[in-house]
């Protein structure tokens, strides 16, 4: 898990190219996103990353009121983004 400072108010539900995430992080080794980087890029590039806009990205904070909020908004949200990949894969075919 790692938190990440984007352009979206807090509690904003987000899905984030690893590859992009990867290029604008500071993270380290240790972190959600050094594990992502340690991945083969052949797996990356099937991935996707979905988060939720933090308040503070301080070591150490609480999860905001805006965060707690969004949480229950983030499963119609995967499956909002697993259904429009599928449909998408399916004209491929």
């Amino acid at each position: 898990m790692d938190a990440i400072e984007g352009s979206e108010p807090p509690g904003s539900l987000y899905c984030a190219d690893p590859e992009e995430l990867l290029s604008r992080s500071a993270g380290s080794e240790g972190s959600g996103l050094g594990l992502l980087a340690m991945m083969p890029l052949a797996i990356r590039k099937r991935l996707a990353v979905f988060g939720v806009q933090p308040r503070n990205t301080c070591w150490g904070s609480a999860l905001s009121r805006e965060v707690i909020a969004a949480i229950p908004l983030l499963l119609p949200y995967l499956r909002a983004h697993i259904l429009a990949t599928a449909a998408g894969l399916r004209h491929l075919n």
